[in-house]
């Protein structure tokens, strides 16, 4: 939503600069057809059809076409567009525990989901390396403040069993 807002300010910004330079240009007694020769007023525009026009309907549509963790009691499940992923709920007594870790020293830390023996084989996945799930970037909050909150509700409701189907 910060970017939206920057968007906006910053075409508001460049729209009242070009509004000022065409005012103080035909007040010097400037004609105003000259001003479609000026380059740099060509520059202007672009920038505010891009932060006015553009900007705000891409981050709109990126939003409303992002991808979800649906936290629940039972577990959890990935949703894209609003629309819940197949195959995607990982109950929480599936999950051994939450990870924020590096893969090799020199890459950044990934988020992941441990899967307990049971769950690994129930999926198909025999081995070791691939009982863990990566959860994927681009929500909302960052990687760091995710593994906080999965690690929390872990915790709280991997023990617990919810009698609800």
């Amino acid at each position: 939503m910060s970017r939206l807002v920057l968007a906006v300010v910053i075409g508001a910004a460049l729209l009242s600069g070009l509004i000022l330079i065409v005012i103080v240009t035909i007040e010097q007694g400037g004609d105003w057809r000259l001003l479609l020769l000026y380059v740099r007023l060509w520059g202007w525009a672009l920038g505010i059809v891009a932060c006015l026009v553009v900007a705000p309907w891409w981050l709109i549509r990126r939003m409303r076409r992002a991808d979800s963790l649906i936290i629940m009691r039972r577990g959890i499940v990935e949703t894209r567009a609003d629309v819940v992923q197949p195959k995607s709920f990982i109950g929480w007594d599936e999950i051994q525990r939450v990870e924020f870790e590096r893969r090799r020293a020199w890459l950044p830390r990934v988020l992941s989901l441990r899967l307990t023996e049971e769950a690994a084989h129930a999926r198909g996945t025999v081995s070791a390396p691939r009982r863990t799930l990566l959860v994927k970037g681009g929500f909302t909050s960052n990687e760091r403040q995710l593994s906080r909150i999965l690690t929390a509700v872990h915790a709280r409701f991997a023990s617990e069993q919810d009698p609800r189907p």
